[in-house]
């Protein structure tokens, strides 16, 4: 450990050097521990689950102390989120600072090698889908130091969990249910991406599906959730369109169970992942398009079995799974570039699902009943 910490320190003051290169000789450099733990030097983004108030620690440190004080100043660093969001298709907003306290100012003392700092992150709302994050940087320091390279920044994602209400949705309120859209947005797409999250309550083919029944249906898109004795030994997500399927053998799903289900699909290949993970790929022929001009629920329910569906996306463009994963678990904003088509079925009462983009609502049958709040974070807890 003590060698680590050598070369640590080595690398630091290399990278210092370079940070600052007016200086000809920098022996020193202050740097975020956390940015760069033990000899590597490229955890510059961490996670953090928001659930109430939550507190992070942070050290900043000096390579080898000095008998002066030496001051360092933190901010945000809007280039290092601005970068994050393009290299991976994102759009986080840097947190409001109602909701965030920290020391900007701090002192390394006189013969000390460190200084501790403590985020208190406060519970915040994101009632429009918007992500936040803490972009923190080293802005500056006094004193015969540097900075150290990329060790100076850090990026905190904070993920709060969409929590809502979700339809119980039987044979007799949603079967046959559909809307019509007519969108160009939608018409001859060459890559989408389809998701949503998704909950059966029985495996039994004979009791709770038949064997071409297709829960949900964009158009020519019909997605199954294959069961125990429809035909062959599921359960196992499916797809199918116009008779070429997409079969997931290696995935099957458990009654009870909340899955993400999410499809993508871009020069000619379709992949299907479940819980963020792929799971399975089908390669088309050269050149085809899909057209989503429908959505239709429930064909094919078995009798008094249930299904619920929630935070149901289609987008004019393929996710990459950084993507998917980094908002499976929350809301949208409803004006994200690409969204086409957004029901989120979080209503709670009545019998009209909202759609959130163009109005595309649907109209059940008949009233159903709903779960109450479900932590999309953790939907299975």
């Amino acid at each position: 450990m003590k060698r680590k910490m050598i070369m640590a320190a080595a690398a630091l003051i290399m990278a210092a050097s370079c940070d600052n290169a007016e200086y000809s000789v920098i022996d020193n450099a202050v740097f975020i521990s956390e940015a760069a733990p033990e000899d590597k030097f490229n955890q510059q983004v961490e996670s953090i689950i928001v659930e109430g108030t939550v507190t992070r620690t942070l050290t900043i440190r000096l390579a080898k102390a000095l008998d002066t004080d030496i001051e360092v100043n933190l901010g945000m660093d809007r280039d290092f989120i601005a970068g994050y969001n393009e290299r991976k298709g994102t759009s986080y907003l840097i947190l409001p600072e109602e909701y965030l306290a920290f020391d900007r100012k701090v002192t390394i003392e006189a013969g000390s090698l460190a200084k501790t700092v403590t985020l208190e992150i406060r519970e915040f709302t994101s009632p429009n889908g918007e992500a936040y994050a803490i972009p923190l940087q080293i802005e500056s320091v006094s004193g015969p130091v540097g900075t150290a390279g990329d060790a100076r920044h850090i990026m905190f994602i904070l993920m709060t969990p969409n929590i809502q209400k979700a339809p119980k949705l039987t044979a007799t309120n949603s079967g046959g249910c559909n809307v019509i859209f007519d969108n160009a947005s939608l018409q001859g797409l060459g890559e989408w991406t389809l998701e949503f999250w998704m909950m059966m309550d029985a495996e039994d083919g004979n009791n709770a599906f038949y064997s071409n029944s297709s829960p949900l249906g964009f158009g020519t898109f019909y997605f199954r959730w294959w069961a125990k004795n429809a035909a062959g030994d599921g359960p196992w997500f499916q797809n199918q369109l116009d008779g070429v399927y997409l079969d997931d053998h290696s995935h099957p799903w458990e009654a009870g169970r909340w899955y993400h289900v999410c499809y993508t699909y871009s020069n000619d290949l379709m992949q299907l992942y479940i819980n963020g993970e792929k799971d399975a790929d089908l390669q088309f022929t050269a050149g085809r398009t899909f057209s989503f001009g429908r959505l239709n629920l429930c064909s094919g329910l078995g009798y008094m079995q249930f299904y619920s569906l929630a935070q149901i996306r289609l987008w004019n463009k393929c996710l990459a799974q950084s993507t998917i994963q980094d908002a499976m678990n929350r809301a949208v904003p409803v004006d994200s570039p690409g969204l086409c088509a957004y029901w989120k079925f979080d209503e709670g009462s009545g019998k009209i699902l909202k759609e959130a983009v163009n109005g595309f609502d649907i109209e059940l049958k008949t009233t159903p009943t709903w779960f109450d709040d479900i932590n999309f974070l953790h939907p299975n807890d």
